[in-house]
């Protein structure tokens, strides 16, 4: 089974109201690194992630987004199960 990772990307809202186009945007979301591919996107910043297990392979997949909207962005990873607790914790 594969799992599930969360990026949290500093990005000036790259999925809203921003200067990026529909078309950006579109073949962002269809990115696949070996690994990993986008699985869905939250609120502005919040990208889902589905990988083979390894942290490394997201880390890919943001190298990928870089270079489709052409600039760097700064994110902070967190695996699904990770957030669950959390949730579970102080939700």
């Amino acid at each position: 089974m594969r799992s599930g990772d969360v990026a949290f990307i500093r990005a000036a809202g790259m999925y809203g109201s921003s200067h990026y186009t529909g078309g950006r945007r579109a073949a962002a979301s269809r990115i696949r690194a070996r690994r990993c591919c986008i699985v869905d996107v939250y609120g502005a910043d919040s990208v889902v992630f589905e990988t083979d297990g390894h942290d490394a392979s997201v880390g890919q997949c943001i190298e990928r987004l870089e270079q489709c909207f052409d600039e760097p962005f700064s994110a902070t990873t967190r695996s699904m199960r990770t957030l669950a607790r959390m949730a579970e914790r102080h939700g």
